[in-house]
Parts: structure tokens; C-alpha cells; sequence
């Protein structure tokens, strides 16, 4: 498919939810965004620089950029319009961003290990001055912004569970040079890719970063970039070599990918004379059904709404018996 996007470098580029609304910062000053799933681009109004990052709520209207200038960027209209935001650190470069699923909170890294957070989609900031100064790689954020994890050319990785206000290290015993991760929406499920020379590394932790597992599965490439799906059952690895672990900038194998089945966890909760039956939107179609004796089983012909704030399928249903259950099948 062709597009009016020009043929340039392109550093970061991020997208909304359902894949319509993206935005693409490119290294010769120019920051794209498209409305349509890249059928039309437009060139945004911000100033020339060397854009390095670029971050997306879940419904695509509010986006955050970063820059080498010591520039940071956010819009809250799809890119139509920005606005620029003083970040309390005055430093030479922004490398990388993460944003939750309401584009409320953000996150921004800088060289010299320079970390900074907002709770109000970057009206204001406050540095994060609890982690040590590293060369930082990569972060993540859960959907609610809760939950962080970053890593970077040291022997750990650190998390929080509170925006930051507080952070644990934990890492793989002889893992070191971690490059890039990956995070569930519920921030349960990790994923980090270490340069490990002479080896490569994807490790994977499933409560949120107490513990990691190497994944012996995972191939014995140059591994550098990983993106995950909203459940964490569908990996992308990119070898090759990035620029502050958010593009690919050159191949060096092509692109591994990664499925495991989904089993998400239903909640089920009395709302009032309703059940309110969410659970995280999963990788693969799946249906709801209801069964009044776990023996007989219909499908739920309602159609659950995505919550944006979190990532989850919603649905508010009328109890009809006194007894129920619910499960989740494959289509």
C-alpha cells in the first residue's frame, strides 16, 4: 500500500488502540500523524528538531513527543495541535517515553539517567530522582500508569507499582546490558531483551518484576527492541540496531514473533441489580458464555465495550438465576 508518508528516518512511532489514529517522529524535524490507518499524513506544527520518542494514549488523541533539544511535546487533539512542556530537568536529550491508556500519565527519560513523570498529561512534572543515574534503554508503562519498569546498560531491571514514587531492582543473575521491554497492559507480565555478550537474552517475569526467567525459546539473535500485545501472549523481537530502543533502524535477521494461547482472568462484580464481567482485552477472538449448572453453556450475544482507561471488555449483564458462571472460549 502506498501513502503520501515521505521516504525518510523514521525514530518512534506509536499508535492508538484499534490501529487508526499513529503518530511517526522522524530524525529530520518533522513529526507525522495519520487519522486513517496511513491512508493520508500529516506533516504536525511543531518545530524542527531531531525527534527521538513518541508516545500514544489508547484512543489516539493524546500524544506526547521528545527530542534531542531538551524538547518535549504533547498534543491532546490526535496532533493537530501542541503544545510544548517544561520538564523541570534541563538536559541536552529526551530518549524515551511511555504512556498510560488515557494519556494522563507519562514518563520521560533523558541521557544522564534524567527521569521525569506526570500525572496530568504533561501540564506539569516531577523529576523522579529515587533510581540511580544509568544509561537507561527502555521503559514501560501498565494501562493505568501504575505500574513502570525500566532497564538499561546495567545488571538490573527497576520497577514500581506507584507511578514511581517508589521503585524495587531486580534483574537475571549474569544478565547484563539490558536493551529494550515490554509490558501487559495490567503490568503483570514483563518482558526485557539483554545484550549479554557473547550471548542474548529474553527474560520474562509474570508478577510484575519480582522474579525473572530466561526464555530459553527465544532465539539466540542480536535481540534489541520487543513489543508485547495488551494480554502478553503475543511478543514482536527486533534485532538489529535501534535508536533509544523505539525504531528499527536496520534489520539483522527480521522480526521474531511469539503466540501463547490467552487465559485471561474474568472479574465479576455486583454493580448494583448487575454483574459488571470484564476482563483484559485478549490477542485472539474469544466469546463469553454463561451456564446456569456448568453443564450447559450459551454464548453472551451483547457486545462488551472496551474500556480505554484500562484495556479491559466490559460488559453489564441482568442476573437471571439465583447461581451462575462464566467463561471465556475461542471463537
Amino acid at each position: 500500500m502506498t501513502n503520501n508518508v515521505p521516504s525518510v528516518t523514521w525514530n518512534s512511532v506509536a499508535s492508538s488502540a484499534d490501529g487508526t489514529k499513529i503518530v511517526a517522529a522522524s530524525e529530520t524535524g518533522l513529526i507525522y500523524t495519520t487519522t486513517n490507518a496511513g491512508t493520508l499524513w500529516v506533516s504536525n506544527d511543531v518545530p524542527m528538531a531531531y525527534w527521538t520518542s513518541v508516545a500514544s494514549s489508547a484512543d489516539g488523541t493524546k500524544l506526547i513527543a521528545l527530542a534531542v533539544t531538551n524538547l518535549v511535546y504533547t498534543s491532546t487533539n490526535s496532533g493537530t495541535t501542541w503544545t510544548s512542556n517544561s520538564v523541570p530537568i534541563n538536559i541536552a536529550q529526551w530518549l524515551l517515553t511511555a504512556s498510560s491508556a488515557d494519556g494522563t500519565r507519562l514518563i520521560v527519560v533523558g541521557d544522564a539517567g534524567s527521569v521525569c513523570s506526570s500525572t496530568n498529561s504533561g501540564a506539569s512534572w516531577n523529576a523522579i530522582t529515587n533510581l540511580p543515574l544509568a544509561s537507561w534503554q527502555a521503559v514501560a508503562s501498565s494501562a493505568d500508569g501504575n505500574k513502570l519498569a525500566i532497564d538499561g546498560l546495567t545488571n538490573v531491571i527497576y520497577t514500581s507499582s506507584d507511578g514511581g514514587s517508589t521503585w524495587n531492582s531486580n534483574g537475571v543473575s549474569g544478565v547484563t546490558n539490558w536493551q529494550g521491554i515490554a509490558s501487559s497492559a495490567d503490568g503483570s507480565r514483563l518482558f526485557a531483551t539483554a545484550h549479554n555478550n557473547p550471548f542474548y537474552e529474553l527474560c520474562v517475569s509474570t508478577n510484575s518484576g519480582v522474579t525473572w526467567t530466561p526464555d530459553t525459546n527465544a532465539p539466540m539473535s542480536l535481540l534489541y527492541g520487543i513489543t508485547s500485545s495488551a494480554d502478553g501472549n503475543k511478543l514482536f523481537l527486533f534485532p538489529g540496531d535501534l535508536y533509544a530502543s523505539t525504531i528499527i533502524i536496520s534489520f539483522a535477521g527480521g522480526m521474531f514473533t511469539s503466540f501463547s494461547t490467552p487465559s485471561p482472568k474474568l472479574e465479576v462484580l455486583p454493580v448494583g441489580s448487575s454483574l459488571n464481567v470484564s476482563w483484559l482485552i485478549p490477542s485472539t477472538n474469544l466469546v463469553l458464555q454463561q451456564s446456569p449448572d456448568l453443564i450447559s453453556w450459551s454464548s453472551v450475544t451483547d457486545a462488551p465495550a472496551l474500556n480505554l482507561t484500562n484495556l479491559n471488555n466490559e460488559l453489564s449483564l441482568a442476573p437471571t438465576n439465583s447461581s451462575g458462571f462464566f467463561r471465556l472460549m475461542s471463537q
